[in-house]
C-alpha cells in the first residue's frame, strides 16, 4: 500500500492508527453525534476542556522557554 508521500505504509490491520479513508468515513459517521453532544449544553463542557488545554499549552511553552534560556 502506498500513501501520498510514495512511502510504503503497513496494512491497516497491523497499524497503530486507522487508514486515511477509514478516518474520513468514521469522521463523517461520528460528527453529527459529536455536534449534538456539543450543542446539548451550549458547548460549556467543551469550553472548559478548551480552557484547560490553553492553560496546559501556555505552561508547556513557559517550561520550554525556561529550558531554552538555560541552554544559551
Amino acid at each position: 500500500m502506498k500513501d501520498d508521500s510514495d512511502q510504503a505504509t503497513p496494512p491497516e490491520f497491523i497499524s497503530t492508527h486507522p487508514g486515511y479513508e477509514t478516518r474520513l468515513t468514521l469522521f463523517d459517521q461520528w460528527m453529527p453525534e459529536a455536534l449534538n453532544r456539543y450543542n446539548e449544553d451550549g458547548g460549556s463542557k467543551c469550553r472548559l476542556i478548551r480552557d484547560e488545554m490553553k492553560r496546559a499549552r501556555k505552561l508547556a511553552a513557559q517550561v520550554h522557554d525556561s529550558k531554552e534560556g538555560r541552554r544559551r
